[in-house]
């Protein structure tokens, strides 16, 4: 991967949230992203924040644990989410060389 500015780096996708959109434009302006291989990886760490970012949410606003069908605590369901978001990111950024600890 080289780590020279990308002057033409690809339109970010709209969907994305603004902290993902400030990803998108930080591994661009470090890394020239030529393959659609690497394209790839840059839109996985980006919708993989958006993920951790919406879990986190849910972890936050509903708690760490919540009641099964039979009135049991059970963990939140987000929580396992935020795990497999934050494994996703952080092995996307990796094979692209991204240090992105600021993101995690």
């Amino acid at each position: 991967m080289s780590e020279t500015t990308n002057q033409d780096a690809p339109k970010c996708p709209s969907h994305l949230s603004r902290e993902a959109r400030q990803l998108w434009r930080d591994v661009h302006a470090q890394f020239v992203i030529d393959s659609a291989t690497k394209t790839l990886y840059v839109v996985e760490a980006c919708r993989s924040l958006d993920r951790l970012r919406q879990a986190q949410k849910s972890i936050r606003e509903h708690g760490l644990t919540t009641s099964g069908r039979y009135g049991q605590q059970i963990l939140n369901p987000a929580v396992g989410v935020e795990r497999t978001a934050r494994a996703a990111l952080m092995q996307s950024l990796r094979q692209i060389g991204f240090e992105g600890e600021s993101y995690v």
